[in-house]
């Protein structure tokens, strides 16, 4: 305790008290998040470090002295668990950390040291970090005042580019020279950089493949067969480029990982994360470990970062937010259907609608909350209403809130249909049917088919707005469903939370798109032709 006393007293009051300052550093590069430094120092040793005022150090004296000069292996230095933060020593403007159990100290200067002689020490350790996923590498160090000599050895299939080293020359995979106040080395990593030039050639050929065979497709007859391969390969072009977003803007763009998951992961957990997610990796190399993810459910590998979600809940989850998703759009486009087409007269005050549009207004969170408010005049279904169940009343008490969100977003589907039906209503064989005695009913059907398909067809998009909705109705009525699961994953700033939840709302976009394509082809005798 009086050692660490000490040394926080010196480090507040002592700002200068050696002349000489030479670091030589010895570095082996064993792979992209290890390597090996050993680390030289010479400093004149000042005789405020001679605490009995003897003339001389003794071993704890010395080890003050040397916690001054290099506090990163001080007890009192920022460090996590087993981890200490490597000061002014960069990887791709990243972190690095030291590995507090693989430090070795070795003095060098007899002991004791008498005052104002050179105090020499080796000191040896392991640093962790983790690369960019780029070709090229730069490795910074920096201390004012601190000048001496660097060596690096690197990989085979590693190439030296440049550094800001003096008389810097290089020998095999041997990098050496000298520098004052801090260095920077660039560095090549050969693999990479051919898999670059292979990965971009080979996107060239696909995309002239793809041009080729649109080309060639167009005028073939439509069928059944061409319409769901047409829907799928542009729904999976589409999926690919909202899951290529929801991964660049969670794990590529922002700060380093380090800040993101500061709040509940430690360095060891962080850098096994990086591994896990090829952080360090070309962002090709990403792409298909995030695809292969996302189709061998190795997302779920995030419910081991946080416990409020289990595997099985998560699946329940997904289903619940199916079901409300799925009750809401069929009683929406149920509703907005029947009525629009219910009378072919046109009004100049159309109650349905303005009530419509009216809800349509109404925030989904005040709705929410005012039918939360309302129910409370029966306290038993207040408690039904906000209360998770385990049994099958989970899923009436879900048709509620799936009743909410559907009545908010009936206005839409509604004037489209009603637009439409208007339209059908005036057209020739809507008159011809009815002047050789159609039934009304039978006129309607008919009216009702042709009005689905601007409807079907413009459903897609509102499903973005109903899924949008659903996340905060699942909040209001603590609906542990998958918008409930991306709120509070976005509040605690769980990145695997949200990329989960996120993955889950696409897949649901892209599976009602090519439902959409599919209802389109039986509706719309233009499409099968």
């Amino acid at each position: 305790m009086k050692i660490v006393a000490l040394l926080l007293i010196l480090l507040l009051i002592v700002p200068g008290v050696v002349s000489a300052r030479q670091l030589d550093m010895k570095a082996k590069l064993t792979d992209r998040y290890h390597m090996n430094l050993s680390i030289l120092l010479n400093f004149t040793a000042s005789p405020i470090f001679d605490l009995n005022h003897d003339g001389y150090l003794d071993q704890k004296e010395m080890e003050v002295a040397l916690f001054y000069m290099f506090p990163e292996i001080s007890p009192t230095w920022l460090s996590i668990k087993n981890y200490a933060y490597f000061k002014n020593f960069t990887v791709d403007s990243r972190p690095s950390y030291i590995l507090k159990d693989s430090i070795n100290v070795e003095y060098l200067s007899p002991i004791p040291l008498k005052v104002n002689s050179t105090f020499s020490t080796k000191l040896n350790f392991f640093v962790e970090f983790y690369f960019n996923g780029s070709a090229y590498h730069i490795i910074r160090f920096h201390r004012p005042q601190w000048s001496g000599k660097m060596m690096l050895e690197i990989p085979s299939n590693w190439s030296y580019v440049s550094s800001s080293l003096k008389d810097a020359q290089v020998v095999g995979h041997t990098i050496q020279g000298t520098y004052t106040n801090g260095f920077s080395i660039k560095l090549r990593e050969n693999t990479y950089f051919w898999m670059d030039f292979a990965v971009y050639s080979s996107l060239a050929l696909i995309f002239g493949l793809f041009i080729f065979i649109s080309y060639r497709r167009r005028k073939r007859g439509v069928r059944l067969v061409n319409v769901l391969a047409g829907s799928f390969i542009r729904n999976i072009v589409a999926l690919m480029i909202t899951l290529s977003i929801i991964f660049y803007f969670l794990w590529v763009l922002g700060p380093a990982l380090e800040a993101r998951v500061v709040s509940f992961a430690p360095i060891s957990l962080r850098l096994q994360l990086v591994k896990i997610y090829g952080l360090d990796k070309p962002w090709y190399v990403q792409f298909f470990r995030w695809w292969e993810f996302v189709f061998t459910g190795k997302l779920l590998t995030s419910l081991n970062w946080d416990s409020s979600f289990t595997y099985h809940q998560l699946v329940g989850a997904m289903i619940k937010s199916t079901y409300i998703f799925a009750l809401a759009t069929i009683f929406s486009y149920f509703v907005s259907t029947f009525l629009a087409t219910y009378s072919g007269k046109k009004s100049k005050v159309d109650p349905a609608g303005l009530v419509f549009i009216g809800l349509y207004s109404i925030p989904t969170f005040v709705a929410g909350l005012l039918f939360l408010q309302f129910s409370t005049l029966n306290y038993d279904f207040y408690l039904f209403l906000i209360t998770p169940m385990k049994n099958m009343l989970e899923y009436l008490r879900l048709v509620f809130p799936a009743l909410i969100l559907g009545i908010l977003t009936v206005a839409k589907p509604y004037l489209l249909t009603k637009n439409v039906a208007l339209r059908e209503y005036r057209a020739p064989y809507v008159f011809m049917f009815r002047a050789v005695g159609f039934e009304k009913r039978k006129i309607r059907k008919v009216v009702r088919r042709t009005s689905l398909i601007p409807m079907i067809t413009d459903s897609v998009l509102n499903f973005g707005w109903i899924l949008t909705s659903q996340v905060f109705i699942e909040v209001i009525f603590k609906i542990k469903g998958m918008g409930y699961l991306l709120f509070t994953g976005t509040m605690k700033g769980n990145p695997f939370e949200v990329q989960i939840s996120l993955v889950y709302l696409a897949m649901v976009m892209i599976a009602g798109s090519i439902l959409a394509d599919i209802l389109i082809y039986f509706l719309d005798p233009r499409v099968r032709r």
